[in-house]
């Protein structure tokens, strides 16, 4: 995929008029370069952006130069307009390793959650790696149609490795485990401790006008 940019001149709050305009504001930095500031096209950016995510290379051409490699390192998304307003651009050399944070992605059903039994409690949503940028996985495939009990989990050392990839997550950390679904139970409510004593003497009152009333029955 490629996206096409320009230097950018426009900073700080003139930067809104970018965005008025369809263009988005971008910075692409690394590989002992300097960052600079550039403009996207904020719709091809978001054709690009919703193919590649952050783990697949971008063909960057700036200014109508030659294109650079460059991975998606940060989107900024304004808290309540639609669509980016700032992206962050890692430009990177092929032949150095990088370390990027690669998507979990959830396959397959469990037995026991299918049957309305348990749930699934997914701990852990990206992983991250130290790889060559031409070996970024794409995402880690975690499939729990095997898990079939209460407890039964997935760890990081259970996933099948990836040539070339290293992991760099502890090897214990769970991914992904059953647990047993929560049910509401209802407990009898204990009556208050100033009722029950209320409870006690009307009892106790009633016992002795009982008693009192047989006496009297008895002398007439």
């Amino acid at each position: 995929m490629k996206l096409t940019a320009t230097t950018r001149e426009l900073l700080g709050k003139k930067s809104h008029r970018l965005l008025r305009e369809g263009g988005l504001p971008a910075v692409v930095y690394g590989h002992h370069s300097a960052a600079t500031p550039i403009t996207l096209d904020a719709r091809e950016f978001g054709h690009v952006f919703r193919r590649v995510g952050r783990t697949h290379l971008i063909d960057l051409e700036v200014d109508g130069g030659r294109t650079n490699k460059v991975l998606v390192k940060a989107v900024q998304i304004h808290p309540r307009r639609q669509g980016p307003i700032h992206v962050d651009l890692h430009q990177v050399s092929l032949s150095e390793k990088l370390q990027v944070e690669v998507p979990v992605l959830i396959t397959g059903e469990s037995p026991i959650v299918k049957q309305g039994e348990a749930d699934v409690n997914v701990n852990v949503h990206t992983l991250r790696v130290e790889c060559l940028p031409t070996d970024i996985p794409e995402n880690f495939t975690v499939d729990i149609s095997g898990l079939a009990n209460v407890g039964d989990l997935i760890r990081v050392s259970d996933l099948p490795a990836i040539e070339n990839v290293t992991v760099l997550e502890d090897p214990e950390e769970v991914i992904v485990k059953i647990a047993a679904r929560r049910e509401l139970v209802e407990e009898e409510v204990a009556p208050a401790e100033g009722e029950a004593a209320e409870g006690a003497e009307a009892e106790a009152a009633e016992g002795e006008a009982q008693a009192a009333g047989e006496t009297a029955q008895e002398e007439n």
